[in-house]
């Protein structure tokens, strides 16, 4: 099984185009106006439908919004994966509408231990349609976790983030065969 390619923190619709064409599966659009990588609604359209069109998946990011501004963005921006990066996105995902795909963040301690789900919204994702991913402490923050000693607790599709390159995706294997690296720049899987 061949593992996919997320990168996070495009703020440009033709180099999210660009990227999916060089073999990206999935583009993450950070709608959480703290991050420097932050795209205005707008912007996260012309993203999302250049991905699309490019024959990618966009990811609106979410961290502390609630359900209904989850929804609102989602649709304002024409996507349906949302990856639950923050404590109010993950305690509020079940309200959204059972066609969105689901990416669950859990964080892992930089020795490899999985942290317990403090938000407990692990029991209402489904095993067809969402996925787990597992990130370093601070979302986003590029600090990686050691893979000698991280196993997948849940039976579920997962993806692997956390300053990860391309040699990290490749020997990753051994933690079970993740579906997804994510990256939060196309630099990283040069």
């Amino acid at each position: 099984m061949k593992t996919a390619i997320k990168i996070c923190g495009l703020c440009d619709p033709d180099m999210a185009k660009k990227v999916v064409e060089l073999g990206a599966h999935y583009i993450g659009i950070i709608c959480y106006p703290g991050s420097k990588r932050y795209v205005k609604p707008e912007l996260g359209r012309k993203i999302a439908k250049a991905t699309q069109l490019a024959g990618g998946i966009p990811v609106a990011i979410f961290v502390d919004q609630d359900a209904t501004q989850m929804l609102l963005l989602s649709e304002m921006m024409g996507v349906d994966t949302v990856q639950l990066a923050g404590s109010t996105a993950r305690r509020m995902h079940a309200e959204l509408p059972e066609n969105f795909q689901r990416i669950y963040v859990l964080h892992v301690s930089q020795q490899g231990s999985v942290q317990i789900d403090s938000d407990q919204g692990l029991s209402t994702l489904l095993f067809a349609r969402d996925k787990i991913m597992y990130d370093g402490l601070q979302s986003g923050s590029g600090h990686t976790f050691t893979l000698h000693h991280f196993m997948n607790p849940y039976p579920m599709p997962f993806f692997l983030a956390g300053g990860l390159t391309a040699e990290k995706v490749e020997n990753a294997n051994n933690t079970g065969n993740p579906d997804a690296g994510d990256a939060v720049s196309y630099r990283h899987i040069r």
